[in-house]
């Protein structure tokens, strides 16, 4: 079981990144050593006479150090920031998690989201990858970069949502301070429902099962 998931939360989907965002990178990691060949090739045949027949070495070494340095720092860096990105979806939240060493997640919970939208460009509509950007009712703006098969993964999350009891995207509008209506006619207890004491529009705080000591509220309708 993976340690990070909340007690009850299933993972629907796990991906990196498309690979189309290494497309440079390699491309960089092929043509470098063939440019390096070509300088080093030029500077050892050159004639280095006068004062600059002192500089011919230091400039070969300058040259491998550059070119090692951009391929560790360009190339390299990209290939594994693309390997220790991953981009999560579970039955509650939306997850992206990166970095080797030092792990960094942003998440978003999927009640909380009130706007999901998908951009492909040209060449992204070829490799039926694209961006995803996620608007939730907390202020808060996440984009999703080269998100593979873009137009599955924003289907499962839409299905993902429509199974939350309660989610802001899908609850109907209501005027601001007109509370969610509590009772049997709408099948939650009273007890079992939160509010946000820190809006004015008394909107529904979370829609998730009481499970294992984390908040939200227990559905009796399942």
């Amino acid at each position: 079981m993976r340690s990070w998931l909340l007690p009850g939360e299933q993972m629907i989907v796990s991906s990196r990144p498309h690979a189309r965002m290494l497309f440079w990178p390699a491309i960089i990691a092929i043509l470098l050593p063939t440019v390096l060949g070509v300088l080093s090739a030029w500077l050892s045949r050159a004639s280095w006479t006068g004062v600059a027949a002192g500089w011919q070495l230091p400039a070969t070494i300058a040259v491998f150090l550059l070119a090692a340095g951009f391929f560790l720092f360009f190339c390299l860096a990209k290939y594994l920031r693309w390997l220790s990105t991953r981009l999560i979806l579970t039955n509650r939240r939306i997850v992206v998690r990166e970095g080797m060493l030092a792990r960094k997640h942003r998440d978003v919970p999927l009640y909380t989201l009130q706007s999901l939208s998908a951009h492909q460009g040209v060449f992204q509509r070829m490799s039926r990858s694209g961006q995803i950007t996620l608007i939730s009712g907390l202020g808060e703006t996440m984009i999703l970069r080269e998100v593979p098969e873009v137009t599955v993964f924003k289907n499962l999350v839409l299905e993902a949502i429509a199974e939350l009891p309660h989610s802001a995207m899908l609850a109907p509008e209501r005027p601001a301070g007109e509370h969610f209506a509590l009772g049997a006619e709408n099948g939650y207890p009273a007890q079992f429902l939160g509010f946000d004491g820190g809006r004015s529009d008394g909107q529904l705080l979370k829609g998730q099962r009481f499970d294992g000591g984390q908040e939200g509220y227990a559905d009796p309708r399942r």
